[in-house]
């Protein structure tokens, strides 16, 4: 049966120490002697110097020998010694056996046919991970140190719930496709989801600011992704060979998950993209950029904020309100809960559930205890 070696902090003189307690052991005893540890004869265990590096250099030494509970120590502030200060970040540089590891990891996930941009994503997470851990073979990596960089890393940068989630996935899918290390993953805690709401506009809100479009490829790139309920990535994706007019349907191809679907298109808004499509001699991508190529997603960002501040729209906004604002007006409507789920996309209904609680149709039948008494 192997050790458990216990660390915590102790107080000895007015100074604070790492306790390691452990079974009763000859051989362990000269372990955390040979370490360098010292007995404390107050607090009858044996300590060692507190700071993150001794931390660091404890766990090394004891891990092979027995299983090493820091928990108590995981509250402490400290900056670990193998944080990257922030000026490196950008400039990340790995050595060849890290660079063979990465590119492994990538493969993978073109492999498993993930998106390009879940590729960058997970690529430049796992690059930061083994650049963070320089020091070490990824293949003697532990839980140890993938949460001192979740610690150090993750919350002490102050990631958000959901890049905590994507750092997570991404560690995880690297130590069981790559490193074949799966277990390793299941001591590391998940940032719990956040459950918030979606915002929405008001159809007033919708119409206000499709108002403000003077420019026609503005309008018709805006109704569209409210018309349809359009993720902005698919929006600036769409080909001209995507819309088929004669069958009123847009066919979206690749979206999340890889998955194909169809959309029925506003009747309303058909002869509006007609006169678009021939304005703007549009012959592959329905939205190109100033320069050419693929409309980026910022730019939808910003003809909306331009658009709700002429609407005189105070809060914050963003292109993907005017999808939740699709699925939320339909469900307002009468839409069949299912076939919303199906024409956004989604793999569960539980996910589509959710603008059951955004829309005003089940408030609208409550009528407050108030209204009786005043």
């Amino acid at each position: 049966m192997r050790a458990v070696f216990r660390l915590f902090k102790i107080q000895e003189y007015q100074t604070t120490y790492i306790g390691i307690e452990f079974k009763f052991r000859q051989d362990y005893i000269e372990l955390v002697k040979s370490i360098g540890a010292e007995w404390s004869s107050g607090n009858k265990v044996w300590k060692y110097p507190l700071s993150r590096e001794c931390l660091d250099e404890l766990f090394k030494e004891l891990s092979p020998y027995g299983y090493v509970d820091y928990s108590d120590l995981m509250s402490i502030g400290w900056k670990s010694s193998r944080a990257l200060p922030k000026r490196e970040r950008s400039k990340i540089e790995l050595n060849d056996q890290q660079k063979g590891w990465l590119q492994k990891f990538i493969l993978v996930l073109r492999l498993r046919r993930y998106s390009e941009s879940t590729v960058q994503t997970y690529g430049s997470m796992i690059s930061l991970f083994l650049s963070y851990n320089q020091e070490i073979d990824p293949t003697d990596l532990t839980d140890y140190d993938v949460n001192d960089f979740m610690e150090t890393e993750v919350l002490g940068r102050s990631y958000s719930a959901s890049s905590q989630r994507q750092m997570h996935s991404a560690l995880k899918l690297f130590f069981h496709r790559v490193l074949s290390k799966p277990m390793l993953m299941d001591t590391i805690e998940v940032a719990k989801k956040p459950k918030r709401l979606p915002r929405v506009f008001s159809k007033e809100e919708v119409r206000a600011i499709l108002s403000r479009l003077p420019n026609l490829k503005h309008k018709i790139l805006l109704s569209l992704q409210y018309g349809c309920g359009l993720r902005v990535g698919e929006l600036v994706l769409l080909r001209l060979e995507d819309i088929h007019f004669d069958r009123g349907v847009l066919i979206v191809v690749a979206g999340k998950g890889n998955k194909d679907r169809r959309i029925k298109l506003p009747t309303k808004l058909i002869p509006r993209m007609k006169e678009y499509i021939e304005s703007y001699g549009i012959t592959d991508l329905f939205f190109e950029g100033q320069n050419g190529g693929i409309y980026s997603a910022k730019s939808v960002n910003m003809v909306l904020k331009r658009a709700a501040e002429r609407a005189g729209i105070k809060r914050v906004v963003y292109s993907h309100m005017l999808r939740h604002s699709f699925a939320t007006h339909a469900l307002e409507r009468g839409t069949d809960l299912r076939i919303i789920q199906e024409l956004l996309g989604h793999r569960s209904s539980k996910t589509t559930e959710i603008y059951t609680f955004v829309s005003n149709k089940l408030l609208d039948s409550i009528s407050s205890p108030l209204d009786d008494i005043l």
